[in-house]
């Protein structure tokens, strides 16, 4: 009837259920509004009583016509806006296929890239460092800021990249500060390619930006400290003089995993206090994610025996993020103690260089083989599904 609302779901309602709502909600019958058949009859002859009845129905007639015709029209144009539809899925796709190629090139461009700067300019390696690093972790800020998970930033290897780049531009001559990054660069930082399964997925720019955030820091104190110093003219020993001591840098074990664990302490209690802390309501509330509430559930909803799974379910929340923190410095320190030798002895970095590099291969291999290929060959389903579905309706209009 007039006035009465309908809501119709393109998606769920096929072309005739559209068509028979629209009929029932236009149809107005002026006829039964206008007149009654008693006016016609009174005071008029058969005749003339014929010729209006006549006039009427062909009255009726041509609005009956209208109808059918605006239907018919509004039917098309309702096949022809799925099909629209459809089409720009299509070429969403073509753009995300499009977009993912050019990631890719990217991705294998930063290798090669930096193989090159490796093998012929070492001693550029801050400039390269920092030309890579603050882009990558900039898309970060913004992207895991729309997701909530901008608290992942607040992480040990973030602190590390930026008091490796304070070290670089600002307080080079540092041996201290020097000695304390390149144990928790090859440290826990390294090791986290492992721990997180960071996966050289090269047309994923969130993936890659993982690896380059892991494996970045070793990588330019790798060059910085077996490569740049053979360069005695090299410009850049003299302006980071706390890379040009060589093997003769007067530092020990003892003072080198000191140095780690004083800062390493310092990036734990300015974690704690503002993340657990001041954010404790949106961590333990569940809105924001942190590595914390990350690694804690996974750990929690494990059915395993193991010795951490039983550790956790033991303790009650108030105490778990300190017995957290402090597995986490244990590992810190298990992970920084073979540093010093990576520091010390050149094939052996070499060699630690390379297995971080193949565990970041590797992960990307198993997911390119075992997740990625699963979810095209879904998505191309999906894809022949729907344009079934349009020809399907393009058929019933056409009989």
């Amino acid at each position: 009837m007039p006035g009465r609302e309908r809501t119709h779901t393109q998606d769920s309602a096929t072309s005739d259920e559209l068509f028979d709502d629209e009929l029932s909600d236009e149809i107005d019958f002026e006829f039964a509004h206008e007149n009654t058949f008693l006016d016609y009859v009174q005071g008029t002859s058969l005749s003339e009583l014929s010729i209006k009845l006549r006039n009427q129905l062909l009255k009726l007639k041509r609005q009956t016509d209208e109808w059918k015709q605006n239907i018919s029209t509004k039917k098309d144009q309702f096949i022809d806006t799925r099909k629209a539809q459809l089409i720009r899925r299509i070429k969403s796709k073509k753009t995300v296929k499009l977009f993912d190629k050019f990631g890719f090139v990217l991705g294998i461009s930063y290798i090669w890239i930096t193989v090159l700067v490796l093998a012929r300019f070492p001693a550029y390696m801050p400039i390269y460092y920092i030309s890579t690093i603050l882009p990558l972790v900039t898309y970060r800020w913004f992207h895991y800021k729309k997701m909530k998970w901008h608290y992942f930033l607040a992480d040990l290897c973030y602190f590390v990249n930026g008091l490796l780049i304070l070290q670089l531009f600002f307080i080079p001559n540092n041996k201290y500060l020097f000695s304390a990054l390149f144990l928790l660069a090859n440290g826990p930082v390294a090791w986290a390619i492992y721990a997180w399964r960071n996966a050289l997925v090269f047309h994923s720019l969130d993936k890659m930006t993982s690896v380059v955030i892991h494996i970045a820091p070793p990588i330019a104190l790798y060059a910085l400290r077996w490569l740049s110093v053979s360069d005695e003219k090299s410009v850049f020993v003299y302006q980071y003089p706390s890379f040009a001591y060589g093997t003769s840098m007067d530092i020990g074990f003892l003072e080198a995993i000191g140095s780690a664990i004083v800062v390493y302490v310092i990036w734990q209690s300015l974690y704690y206090y503002f993340i657990l802390v001041r954010k404790k309501h949106n961590v333990y509330g569940g809105t924001h994610a942190t590595s914390y509430t990350w690694l804690l559930a996974d750990y929690l909803k494990k059915k395993s025996a193991s010795f951490l799974v039983k550790l956790f379910k033991y303790f009650s929340e108030p105490y778990r993020p300190f017995l957290f923190m402090f597995i986490q410095l244990l590992y810190a320190i298990a992970t920084m103690a073979p540093a010093i030798l990576y520091y010390n002895y050149f094939w052996i970095h070499t060699a630690f260089i390379f297995l971080l590099t193949m565990m970041s291969t590797f992960n990307g291999a198993d997911y390119y083989f075992e997740v990625f290929s699963r979810r095209y060959m879904i998505e191309l389903e999906r894809l022949e599904e729907a344009v079934k579905k349009a020809e399907d309706s393009a058929s019933k209009k056409n009989e």
